[in-house]
């Protein structure tokens, strides 16, 4: 690649066109050998993808060259993205029905009010996902202040009649959450992308975190500096950044 492309944001890429080589003369079969792109029976033509484009559609000259990027755009779409320092910062918003939640959670006061509201067998479930992996975080709570809601907990022992508010805690606990309502309201097709899910929680709660992720056949890719995510008996696949 020249030093033009180096510093373009949407360099040429090689795409491999199917229709094509079914067209090559004489024909050769559609298998794993004409469809790698190091064979040389392959046929490529040039494309510049755009940046910031892989969750929308994309439309080359040809729908064979769409397809597998539109199912990239499809899967990352269906996906969770969760950081757990951004996450703290005042969770008070309009209160209106809101039943997914948004991939980077930004709108998870809204979605737990709603669940409370229409749901409440699976809010009862979050519940209990939080009380098993902190026990005496006090009740989750989603009430109306004003014509907004936002987060709290509530336990009998603390000296705060109204609850304490979630971005009062740790962040750890608000990723905690967020991964909670995914949990308990999608199924194994959308995929969880955490960053250091061990921020703010002590070792038991992360082995229950864990055994929660293990639980389920979604996939689920994290970040960590945790010894006791990376010393984990399941099956796992481990990359080491320096």
């Amino acid at each position: 690649m020249d030093d033009e492309h180096e510093t373009r944001t949407d360099p040429p890429s090689q795409i491999l066109d199917p229709a094509l080589v079914a067209k090559k003369s004489p024909p050769v079969p559609l298998n794993h050998a004409t469809l790698d792109v190091s064979s040389s029976l392959s046929v490529f033509v040039p494309h510049r993808i755009q940046p910031n484009h892989l969750g929308s559609a994309f439309h080359p000259n040809g729908v064979q060259l769409s397809w597998p990027q539109n199912q990239l755009a499809r899967y990352l779409k269906g996906a969770f993205f969760f950081n757990p320092f951004r996450h703290n910062r005042v969770f008070l918003q309009k209160a209106k029905a809101s039943e997914q939640l948004s991939q980077n959670g930004d709108n998870l006061p809204q979605v737990l009010h709603t669940i409370q509201s229409n749901k409440p067998l699976i809010f009862q479930k979050i519940r209990v996902f939080l009380d098993s992996a902190v026990p005496n975080l006090g009740q989750l709570q989603t009430p109306i202040v004003g014509e907004d809601t936002e987060v709290r907990f509530l336990h009998p022992r603390w000296d705060h009649p109204d609850g304490i508010k979630l971005h009062e805690m740790g962040a750890g606990i608000a990723q905690l959450l967020m991964i909670a309502t995914v949990l308990c309201t999608t199924d194994d097709r959308s995929t969880l992308f955490i960053e250091e899910p061990e921020n703010h929680l002590h070792a038991g709660a992360q082995r229950f975190l864990i055994e929660k992720l293990h639980g389920t056949s979604r996939q689920v890719f994290l970040t960590t500096h945790s010894p006791t995510f990376v010393n984990i008996n399941q099956r796992k696949s481990i990359y080491q950044l320096t």
